[in-house]
Parts: structure tokens; C-alpha cells; sequence
């Protein structure tokens, strides 16, 4: 009988998000473990998520863009700095997506976030789970993916 071998890598991929709503939290941790070889950290908080980013290696951060506290946009530059000032070691600051109720891609505001250094995209929140699927498979080696997902990754 032929032996079946599982190609996922030994270590899956780590995700941070931070987001307001409980509710979405959920949905972001179910969908992504679901669909990819990953671990998820969750936090509704942006100090929590500035430690966990600090404490342990990410390979992406999901992002609300207006945090209640400080803004996704504000971590991420603060989380910039304490990466670039670090940049001895092996740590190497993961790329974003940011997470925004509203959206509106023709804004100045947007086109600035969306050029900055890292970040991979703006997504509706919550999105339709194909587009988490695809936008966060486009971030992540394509080792993490689980075959479910691979007829669902973007070209």
C-alpha cells in the first residue's frame, strides 16, 4: 500500500492580529487555521499585540487601522523602529495587512497606507473568506497553504 506524505513544514506559520471585536477575532482564528498550517494570535488590545510582537517571531500581522488606543498604522511604524534598532539578530519585521471597517481605495489616505513599507494590502473587515484566504496565502510561503486552500490561492 503507497505511503501518503504530507508536505507541510515542520513549523507553521505565526499570525498576529488585532482587532476590536471579540466576534471578528474569532472568525480570523477559525478561517485562518482552518485553510493554513499556521498559529494565531489574537488581541483586542494594542499593547498586548506591541509585546507579542516583541516577544515571539510573526511571520504576518493583521492589523485594525483604527485601533481604539493606538491605530494599527501607529503600531506598525512603532514596531518599525524597535525592529530596525534590533536588526542585529534574526528578527526581521513581518509584512501587514491592515483591517478597516470602511473603505474607500480612492482616498489619499489609503494610497499612503497602502505604499508604505510592509504592507501587503487594506482589507474590509470582516472580509469574505476567500479573500482573507487569498490575500494571507499571498503573504505566507506556499508550505503553510493546506491542500483546501491551494485551489484558492491567487496567481
Amino acid at each position: 500500500m503507497p505511503t501518503i506524505l504530507r508536505e507541510e513544514p515542520a513549523t507553521p506559520c505565526a499570525i498576529l492580529i488585532l482587532a476590536a471585536s471579540v466576534l471578528h477575532l474569532r472568525f480570523y482564528r477559525e478561517t485562518l487555521t482552518g485553510f493554513l498550517n499556521c498559529t494565531v494570535d489574537t488581541t483586542p488590545s494594542a499593547e498586548y499585540a506591541f509585546e507579542l510582537a516583541i516577544r515571539k517571531p510573526y511571520n504576518l500581522f493583521l492589523f485594525e487601522l483604527n485601533s481604539a488606543v493606538i491605530t494599527g498604522q501607529v503600531l506598525y511604524g512603532l514596531l518599525r523602529k524597535v525592529y530596525d534598532e534590533a536588526a542585529t539578530g534574526p528578527k526581521q519585521l513581518p509584512p501587514i495587512i491592515f483591517l478597516a471597517d470602511e473603505i474607500n481605495t480612492h482616498t489619499s489616505v489609503t494610497a499612503e497606507i497602502g505604499r508604505q513599507p510592509g504592507v501587503r494590502g487594506i482589507l474590509k473587515s470582516p472580509p469574505a473568506i476567500q479573500r482573507l484566504i487569498e490575500k494571507v496565502s499571498g503573504c505566507v510561503d506556499s508550505r503553510h497553504l493546506k491542500p483546501v486552500a491551494r485551489g484558492i490561492r491567487s496567481t
